[in-house]
């Protein structure tokens, strides 16, 4: 006789499978306490932006100027912050100077100039750099028109014809004249942006004369020919001297023209230094020690870009 099977404990049943499900919670809980760690060492934004640089910079030794300027190409390209690019030109310079030092020159100099014109903090010495590697520095823009057509919004400004200066300073090509003019003559740049604002003479619509509702006194007629009280005609508003002179020293610096007299260019960059295109001068310009090719890190510091450059001795 077959005896019916025996009926389940439901109760048991009930605290195996709760125990099962707090098993479950524990090992997972484990399990991600055990893959954090790593999951977190492999964060990107934990990762060096380029890898092994502070092994990399104890390894150079002067010897070679090769390396260090592989590196600073990696780190330019790699670390656009300000210790980044601090190190980068640092290391372009220090290849610069181990190159014009040896007997057999790997010939990066020119590959040095147009490497820091890359970086370069302004126009001033991007200019400088690309003089240095016999490269003319741009006029304005890679449009060959573009420095003519911000010439001409200037004259436009001048002349009160916020109109046509307003549709000189619509083509896209010239915004890149906008961005040079923004950094090296602001004041030319507010003339041009309020003309473009005011694109027309509020009393006389650009027509630069108005009509009088006098009668006039000897023939009892209107006279057509009083100039506009606002724009004056022709030549327009009204600059002071620093505006004009600005526009002027603009258009001059756009067209890239070519001053023969000192007085002519004192009058266009107001005095500002120059600088010979001499490669003896890179190193004091961006003062750089030709001797410390010697990287020391700070080790307490977490950034591999901290650190001092140490003398060696002379190069050979």
């Amino acid at each position: 006789m077959r005896h019916a099977p025996p009926r389940p404990d439901h109760a048991s049943t009930n605290r195996i499978r709760r125990f099962l499900g707090r098993s479950r919670r524990f090992i997972s809980f484990v399990t991600a306490l055990l893959l954090f760690p790593m999951l977190l060492a492999a964060s990107p934004a934990d990762q060096p932006a380029v890898p092994n640089l502070r092994a990399r910079l104890a390894a150079l030794d002067g010897s070679d100027p090769l390396p260090y300027f592989l590196l600073a190409e990696e780190v330019a390209s790699e670390m656009r912050d300000h210790k980044g690019l601090a190190l980068a030109r640092t290391l372009f310079v220090l290849a610069h100077e181990i190159d014009r030092a040896s007997p057999h020159p790997e010939g990066l100099a020119r590959s040095v100039y147009l490497a820091l014109a890359s970086i370069a903090e302004n126009e001033d010495e991007r200019d400088w750099l690309l003089a240095l590697a016999g490269s003319p520095p741009p006029t304005i823009a890679d449009q060959a028109n573009t420095a003519t057509l911000i010439t001409d919004a200037l004259s436009a400004a001048r002349a009160g014809d916020g109109r046509s200066a307003a549709q000189l300073l619509d083509d896209p090509s010239a915004a890149a004249a906008l961005d040079r003019l923004r950094r090296s003559d602001p004041i030319a740049l507010d003339l041009l942006l309020s003309a473009r604002d005011k694109p027309s003479c509020p009393i006389c619509a650009n027509r630069r004369l108005i009509k009088s509702k006098a009668p006039h006194p000897a023939e009892g007629r209107e006279d057509p020919d009083l100039v506009c009280p606002e724009c004056r005609g022709n030549p327009g508003p009204r600059l002071t001297a620093d505006q004009y002179t600005a526009t002027i020293a603009a258009s001059s610096m756009l067209l890239g023209a070519r001053h023969e007299t000192w007085s002519a260019q004192a009058w266009l960059d107001r005095g500002a230094p120059l600088r010979d295109p001499t490669p003896s001068e890179l190193a004091p310009y961006f003062e750089v020690d030709p001797q410390a090719l010697r990287w020391q890190p700070e080790l307490e510091s977490s950034n591999p870009a901290d650190g001092t450059w140490t003398r060696v001795g002379p190069l050979n």
